[in-house]
């Protein structure tokens, strides 16, 4: 364990393989050819799913006459790690898929430890915005991407309507300066804000909006120099409000204060519409009108590191800040005809109100005053300042979570899985117990109540019949099937569930469950066999370069060769006593913003270190014992190596080693491993926004010795 600071890390939980219950009537895998082509996966390693009912025996009777060994059992997940050839693994999934006692058999799939990886969407642009990860929006995305009823005005400088990102989401607008019905956007302004809130989502274009099913009302109120009058911004207001309008997005403001003005606000708030405007970007205090009025949501800047930005106006009335960027790293969005780089709090504002427009879409019942209140109630506590109260002057309540805002603003609802109970059995075997997992992906609690509603005697249910979820804390039912005295068949019962909770979605329902009672199963015994993962290839780098390294200490290493790492190339790297590889820069003892590195974290964090490579992130000491070489092996490899290195008491030598590839490949190899309790194992972008995670204390699939770990980072 760390050994200097009293750090508590909070775990991010890691979903490495999902696997999904089919129905006994679905196949049991995809045919080959309709597989996706660029799909990463563990070479030599598929995993295979049991039906219902089955004990692993049964199963692995037929791996067995395939002759294929097993690497390892999730007796709760009824699977199995299997080894085959390399190269072969589609056609292993495709023998094994087809047993009749297989659910399902699939390659060892990949995943980034950033929210589920398929989120992640395919606009070529997608890398480059840093502001879309740091508010956690692909976590967002998986619960809403919002939807059509949901209109946002966007009051600015108009849209340009035949952008290919934008002209799906638009509805006829309206140009308060020239007085006609096109609000063709000649400044351009516009046109970025409503990128950045309604961008279209995977469509292999440019980039991507937080709110990308929603409608935009395009009003355009300000002139080619970026100019707009109060009059026209009013009327604009009270358009959008009488158009119904349930957003109304403000990346503009005056210094003065304006009765007309308040008026178009207070008629539009009262309609229940959420006003949202940008704080202005003088840098100092006194936020701009309209945002300035308490009916509006004040939204100041962060730059790519969460701090505020020194641009951002600050003052009692900021809400809220997002991303603005800054000159040096500002937000790619669209642009009239194209795609450009602007910064200011004119970008932070549509990120708080793509934010409402996904709220709202899950939960149209929310007021403006419940959006804006559950929007400062989840934002993160940032940036350099100090928080009274839970909030300070320059950021309002804190940095924007779309996450964490829509999760409080989803009614609780009940999800159970698998979606039926399938048991299987013969007059020697009684199925075992089965489990129903219930989740409530809403914050709030949701009261939930099982009862058998059909099925006999031959079903019972375990008890607790009852009880309380909610996202972080989800629940579980148990069922038992009795075979005494049943004909062969196949028998159907069903599980009622209910709420008494108020407002909760879908409920009641039925969850179908299945007996099939045959006359003999065979069972076969295979004992677990000795792991021999056919991916590890030992590397020895000892006869190389032996780095001067000990305790808390990094040493500047130059590649052979340039070699990419997520957005950029690299021809040197620093190597760390604690199990890390830096591509930015070197750390020893502590971080450049305070840090220690020698206590690991959880994956991603705007935190330093960023930019490295994490093989074995711990608490190591050379100094004690054990050394750190690299090599060039061949022509196209190079290897850094920790050799029987301990850990900071002295104990549990480790030797590890990264593989780094020119064609960009990179490959974690464990030699032997004797503690990692409190490891993180993993890769981070330059701004810890993006990664790539195994483990994290405990948190994910363990280490073992004598196997190899292929990264899967995002191509260049």
């Amino acid at each position: 364990m760390p050994k200097r600071s009293p750090v508590f890390v909070a775990l991010l939980t890691l979903c490495l393989l999902g696997i999904v219950p089919t129905s006994a009537e679905e196949p049991n895998t995809l045919p080959r050819s309709n597989q996706p082509s660029a799909v990463a996966y563990v070479p030599g390693e598929i995993l295979v799913q049991w039906r219902e009912g089955a004990a692993s025996a049964v199963a692995l009777s037929a791996i067995a006459r395939q002759g294929l060994t097993v690497l390892e059992e999730f007796t709760s997940l009824r699977a199995a790690r299997l080894a085959v050839p390399e190269g072969e693994e589609w056609s292993y999934v495709d023998k094994l898929g087809g047993h009749p006692l297989v659910d399902f058999a699939e390659p060892n799939y990949l995943a980034q430890a950033t929210g589920d990886d398929s989120l992640y969407p395919d606009d070529p642009d997608w890398l480059k915005q840093w502001n879309m990860r740091r508010i956690a929006a692909p976590e967002a995305w998986a619960l809403s991407t919002g939807a059509a009823e949901v209109v946002v005005a966007v009051v600015d400088s108009g849209v340009d309507a035949d952008h290919p990102d934008l002209t799906e989401n638009l509805l006829p607008g309206y140009d308060f300066v020239n007085h006609d019905a096109d609000p063709d956007d000649d400044f351009g302004h516009g046109t970025h804000v409503t990128g950045i809130l309604s961008a279209r989502l995977n469509n292999t274009l440019g980039v991507a909006g937080l709110a990308p099913d929603i409608s935009i009302l395009p009003l355009k109120v300000l002139n080619d120099r970026g100019s707009g009058t109060y009059a026209n911004i009013s009327a604009a207001i009270q358009h959008a409000a009488d158009s119904g309008a349930s957003i109304i997005s403000l990346s503009l403001g005056g210094e003065s204060a304006s009765a007309v003005l308040l008026q178009a606000v207070t008629n539009a708030h009262a309609a229940g519409v959420l006003l949202v405007a940008s704080a202005g970007n003088q840098g100092r205090s006194g936020v701009y009108y309209p945002a300035r009025y308490p009916e509006v949501m004040a939204i100041a800047a962060t730059d790519h590191y969460d701090r505020w930005a020194p641009y951002s106006n600050w003052g009692a009335e900021v809400d809220l800040a997002a991303p603005g960027g800054t000159a040096a790293d500002p937000i790619r969005s669209t642009a009239p005809g194209g795609y450009q780089w602007e910064y200011g709090t004119s970008m932070a504002a549509p990120h708080v109100a793509g934010a409402a427009a996904l709220m709202r879409a899950e939960n149209p019942a929310l007021s403006p005053d419940e959006i804006a209140d559950i929007l400062r109630q989840t934002a993160d506590k940032v940036g350099q300042h100090l928080y009274s109260g839970g909030r300070n002057v320059y950021l309002g309540f804190g940095r924007l979570n779309s996450h964490e805002a829509l999760r409080h603003a989803l009614p609780p609802s009940l999800t159970v899985e698998p979606e039926q109970l399938v048991f299987l059995g013969d007059q020697q075997h009684a199925p075992t117990a089965r489990r129903l997992l219930l989740s409530n992906e809403s914050h709030s609690a949701l009261q939930w109540r099982a009862e058998k509603a059909s099925g006999g005697s031959w079903l019972s249910l375990i008890p607790p019949l009852a009880g309380s979820i909610s996202y972080e804390n989800p629940g579980k039912l148990s069922g038992l099937a009795s075979t005494g005295g049943l004909a062969y068949g196949v028998r159907e019962g069903s599980v009622r569930f209910s709420s008494t909770t108020a407002g909760a979605q879908g409920l009641p329902f039925n969850t179908p469950v299945i007996l099939s009672l045959v006359p003999e199963l065979s069972f076969v015994h295979l004992p677990a066999l000795e792991n021999s993962y056919t991916g590890f290839d030992w590397l020895d780098a000892s006869t190389g370069t032996r780095l001067d390294l000990t305790d808390e200490m990094s040493a500047t290493v130059a590649l052979p060769w340039s070699f990419p790492f997520y957005e950029n190339a690299y021809t040197q790297v620093w190597v760390g006593d604690n199990g890390l590889v830096s591509f930015g820069q070197g750390y020893a003892g502590r971080a450049p913003d305070g840090t220690y590195v020698f206590n690991n974290r959880c994956l991603p964090s705007a935190n330093q270190p960023n930019n490295v490579l994490y093989p074995f992130w711990d608490d190591l000491d050379p100094s004690q014992g054990g050394a750190i070489y690299t090599k060039r092996v061949g022509e196209d490899t190079f290897v850094i190596e920790w050799l029987q290195v301990v850990h900071w008491d002295g104990a549990d030598p480790e030797t590890f080693q990264v593989v780094l590839r020119r064609d960009g490949r990179i490959t974690f190899q464990y030699l032997t491993i004797s503690d990692d309790e409190s490891v993180t194992v993993g890769a981070e972008n330059y701004d810890g926004t993006m990664s790539w995670q195994w483990l994290c204390n405990t948190a994910g699939t363990r280490l073992r010795s004598n196997t190899a770990l292929p990264l899967d980072l995002p191509d260049l």
